[in-house]
């Protein structure tokens, strides 16, 4: 039986973002504005946007609009399904970027955002926020959005779940090695049952101004790891809109519905 481990951020803090490869010049979790490409197991096509007509994509994260703001689920074919019943997911801090400009606190933010991954995954969820320090000093704080921009854009990009030979000279073929120190420190400091698995990342990428004063579009990505096969497991992709007066009471809202989007199409597999 497979474990699975996913990354998240800060419990303790309670309140405490991807592009194909172009020219090669978009650093790597910074990637410029640009249209989302169609990748292997699309769950949704986009549609052109219309010159001065709002997506729903491009609205606040609503009970209506929500489901059909554009989304990509995305699972490795051969990939085995994961019981959320047996399985332990560890949570790393979720990582916000891109929303200051509107007056967001990115700090709270992320936390909330934290908290709210932990409250998702719930008994299965282990936060390994305790580590977070420890990580940063060995230069592995970034991985969340490292983890997680590098899965989307090797899979919608190259249609390819291995990182190790991106192309694009980014620096996503380095997340695997950086990956397999973050386990070992996983291993020396917790007394695990169990040889740790997956690694789940959640970033969420302001990428640009919102349709009206006070909000941002952003993407949110979530991705499940196997470290024991260097492959990325799943990934799931959603934009949408953030408004800065709800920023905070929203944060645990989304990554609900990440999990749920991409819970919903592993569970799938048998």
């Amino acid at each position: 039986m497979s474990r699975l481990i996913v990354l998240t951020a800060p419990v303790w803090v309670f309140f405490a973002l991807v592009s194909g490869c172009g020219d090669g010049k978009v650093p790597l979790g910074e990637p410029g504005e640009e249209a989302v490409k169609g990748g292997p197991q699309q769950e949704e096509k986009a549609e052109p946007k219309e010159e001065g007509k709002v997506r729903d994509e491009d609205q606040p994260e609503t009970e209506g609009n929500e489901k059909r703001a554009r989304k990509k689920v995305f699972v490795r074919e051969g990939a085995e399904r994961i019981d959320l019943d047996k399985e332990k997911v560890f949570l790393l801090p979720v990582v916000a970027y891109g929303f200051a400009s509107i007056g967001i606190n990115e700090t709270e933010f992320s936390a909330g955002l934290t908290a709210g991954n932990i409250m998702a995954f719930r008994s299965t969820g282990i936060s390994l926020v305790p580590l977070k320090p420890l990580f940063e000093s060995s230069g592995l704080g970034g991985m969340a959005r490292e983890l997680a921009y590098g899965a989307y854009h090797c899979i919608d990009a190259h249609g390819s779940f291995e990182l190790a030979t991106d192309p694009c000279g980014k620096g996503i073929e380095k997340v695997p090695a950086s990956l397999a120190k973050l386990v070992v420190l996983i291993e020396e400091k917790m007394s695990l049952y169990f040889e740790p698995r997956h690694l789940y990342a959640l970033y969420i990428w302001g990428y640009g101004p919102g349709p009206t004063a006070g909000t941002v579009r952003c993407r949110v990505i979530g991705t499940i790891y196997d470290v024991q096969e260097d492959l990325v497991h799943s990934c799931v992709h959603y934009a949408r809109t953030i408004t800065r007066d709800t920023a905070l009471p929203e944060a645990a809202r989304i990554p609900e519905n990440a999990f749920k989007l991409l819970m919903k199409e592993v569970a799938r597999r048998k």
